[in-house]
């Protein structure tokens, strides 16, 4: 349990300072994390967050930008597209909601953010 800890951590450890250097590198076809307080309001703070919000353009369509949040856990919280890089998405498709268990909570469709 420990060791899976430690890697967990270390992962996350490595994938937020990736993260930092992506955004300080003000890439605009590369990936965009925000963080997000439990009530899903946009925080500065990484250490605070119960969320990071990552964007990235889709690469088969220009207009679309691949939308993951993943709970600090390191389990994906939502994933979908938006028709808006961020850090508030406007959904496109199909989305998908789990809990932080992992286990899936929903699926809601999204038409030009409604």
């Amino acid at each position: 349990m420990t060791k899976k800890v430690f890697l967990l951590v270390s992962v996350l450890l490595v994938f937020s300072t990736a993260c930092l250097a992506q955004e300080n590198n003000d890439n605009p076809h590369g990936s965009k994390f925000y963080y997000f307080n439990k009530a899903a309001n946009l925080i500065d703070n990484r250490d605070s967050a119960y969320f990071t919000r990552i964007m990235t353009p889709d690469s088969g369509n220009s207009k679309l930008f691949n939308l993951e949040d993943v709970y600090f856990n390191g389990k994906t919280r939502l994933k979908g597209k938006s028709l808006s890089p961020g850090p508030y998405f406007k959904g496109q498709g199909l989305f998908e909601r789990y809990y932080s268990s992992g286990q899936l909570q929903e699926l809601v469709s999204y038409e030009n953010g409604h």
